[in-house]
């Protein structure tokens, strides 16, 4: 759609089948492939990029950023000897640990507090912001947007972003302790995403529900 509609001929996304692998036996699989997304053209979004996609059975999100913050400070050392990098003018410190936060705790130090407001709470927010109302409009993707353009952008660090609302995370398991989020993660370093992992969904129920309340 951004390139003016002309055609294109795509191949699927890696994920199911690197998830039959898992189902038939292997522990652990990656693939480094092309990949194409039918979206808009930013600074940080382009319809054909290169990804490294992986799976490992009996993990969930915590153990993935450990093995995220792990490879990308280490292929960050390898390649510049040292897991420091300067980036337009800034010092970035790729050194595990990483900063951790939750989407709803940003939004706190932000001055809002999310689990106060309802979903019409958070439509009179957004358009005080001056920002346009997400569609669908949920409580859970009004939230996402409001963590997105008030905090997200503002992180320079490499920081994980963590237990997004379930309404914008349908293959993900939800938080243990809160059924209003999902054990999901966003590495983010000067504003822009680097990846995104969670604890895979496996029950065929509840995924089935997932999608149903997403027609």
């Amino acid at each position: 759609h951004a390139l003016s509609g002309q055609g294109a001929f795509l191949r699927i996304s890696p994920e199911l089948p690197l998830k039959r692998f898992i189902v038939g036996g292997f522990d652990k699989v990656f693939t480094i492939c092309q990949n194409f997304r039918n979206e808009g053209i930013d600074r940080s979004h382009n319809p054909e990029f290169t990804m490294l996609e992986w799976y490992e059975a009996y993990t969930d999100y915590e153990d993935q950023m450990a093995r995220f913050e792990q490879l990308v400070s280490s292929v960050v050392e390898q390649v510049t000897g040292s897991p420091r990098i300067e980036y337009e003018g800034v010092e970035l410190d790729f050194t595990p640990p990483w900063r951790r936060i939750t989407v709803l705790g940003g939004l706190r130090d932000a001055g809002i507090e999310p689990d106060s407001l309802g979903e019409e709470e958070l439509r009179r927010e957004l358009e005080a912001r001056k920002i346009e109302p997400p569609k669908p409009f949920t409580w859970g993707h009004a939230v996402a947007l409001l963590f997105a353009e008030l905090v997200e952008r503002s992180i320079v660090q490499p920081t994980f972003v963590c237990d997004h609302p379930v309404e914008i995370s349908p293959l993900t398991k939800k938080k243990r302790g809160d059924d209003r989020l999902v054990e999901r993660f966003e590495p983010v370093v000067m504003g822009m995403e680097l990846g995104n992992a969670y604890s895979e969904l496996t029950d065929p129920v509840e995924q089935r529900a997932r999608f149903e309340a997403q027609r």
